[in-house]
């Protein structure tokens, strides 16, 4: 059965009316040249390549009076941060940079007893790929993709 996340995670409405701010800060952002690798190797590969951009974290994450919002990337993103602190289930939030070619493995979370939202801002075409090329229809699997996911976008209050 398929539960709505707006059921489960309401909260998450609020991001997603405003990812629109958290794609403008995210690639802002990305001029930043001095983001950490992530500090676990879930690479596969060996030439693997993942960055951080971190707004806060929780240690332990069952405790929200020790959550620590990073002062100096948080004055970069002043709008997700203000955004980000309206939730109060946060205990982790970074914007997070795969390089070219990196994938990761499977992997467990450190944070077992919360759940990971994961908000993909950009993805970047590979070089070998052009712009405005697909060809043929659409499939049947596809249309029913892009129904299911502008039925997402609706909102209960959009229907009257």
């Amino acid at each position: 059965m398929h539960v709505a996340h707006r059921t489960l995670f309401p909260e998450l409405e609020l991001v997603k009316q405003h990812v629109h701010v958290i794609q403008e800060e995210a690639a802002a952002a990305q001029l930043v040249s001095s983001w950490p690798n992530w500090p676990e190797d879930h690479y596969v590969g060996d030439d693997g390549e993942w960055r951080v951009f971190p707004l806060c974290y929780t240690f332990p994450a069952s405790d929200a009076t020790k959550t620590v919002w990073v002062d100096a990337t948080c004055a970069q993103c002043p709008r997700t941060v203000a955004l980000l602190k309206q939730l109060p289930s946060v205990r982790t939030a970074l914007f997070s940079n795969l390089g070219p070619n990196t994938h990761l493995g499977a992997h467990r979370v450190f944070l077992c007893d919360t759940v990971r939202c994961v908000l993909i801002v950009d993805v970047m075409r590979p070089a070998t790929v052009p712009k405005g090329k697909a060809v043929g229809g659409h499939t049947d699997e596809l249309d029913r993709f892009i129904e299911q996911y502008n039925a997402s976008l609706v909102q209960p209050d959009d229907d009257e």
